[in-house]
C-alpha cells in the first residue's frame, strides 16, 4: 500500500472514530458547544488560505524524517472539514512526489504558524 493510500485510510478511520458512538451509548452524540459551527467555518476558511503551504511544509518535514503520524495529527488538530482534509492530503501527496521541495520562506512560515495557532485554539475549544 502506498503512503497516500495509507494516509487516506488512516484519516477515514479517524473520521469514523469521531462520529462513532461509544460502546453501549444510545442516541446521537451531544451537540457541540454553542458557536462551534461558526468556529468550524472560520477554521475552514483560515485553513483554505494556507493549505498549499501546510502541504509543502509537511512534505518537506516528512522528507527530512518526520513521521506521517505527526502530519496526520497536525491535520486532525486543524482541518475540520473532511473535503478540505482530502484536498490537503492530495496536495501533500503531490508535494511528496516532487524531487526538490522548496522550503517555506520566512513570510510563509510566519503565516502558517499564525493560522495554525489560531485554528488549534478554535478547534480545541469545540472538542470534548
Amino acid at each position: 500500500m502506498n503512503a497516500l493510500a495509507f494516509t487516506l485510510l488512516s484519516v477515514l478511520a479517524g473520521l469514523a472514530a469521531l462520529v462513532a458512538l461509544p460502546a453501549g451509548a444510545a442516541g446521537p452524540r451531544p451537540s457541540p458547544p454553542a458557536g462551534c459551527s461558526r468556529a468550524a467555518r472560520r477554521v475552514t476558511g483560515l485553513q483554505e488560505e494556507i493549505l498549499h503551504l501546510k502541504a509543502r511544509h509537511w512534505a518537506l518535514r516528512l522528507r527530512l524524517g518526520s513521521k506521517m503520524a505527526d502530519a496526520l495529527a497536525d491535520a486532525d488538530a486543524t482541518i475540520v472539514d473532511p473535503a478540505q482534509r482530502a484536498r490537503y492530503l492530495a496536495q501533500l501527496g503531490a508535494w511528496r512526489a516532487v524531487r526538490d521541495i522548496p522550503p517555506l520562506q520566512k513570510e510563509e512560515r510566519d503565516r502558517l504558524a499564525a493560522v495554525q495557532a489560531l485554528a488549534k485554539e478554535l478547534v480545541a475549544a469545540c472538542r470534548p
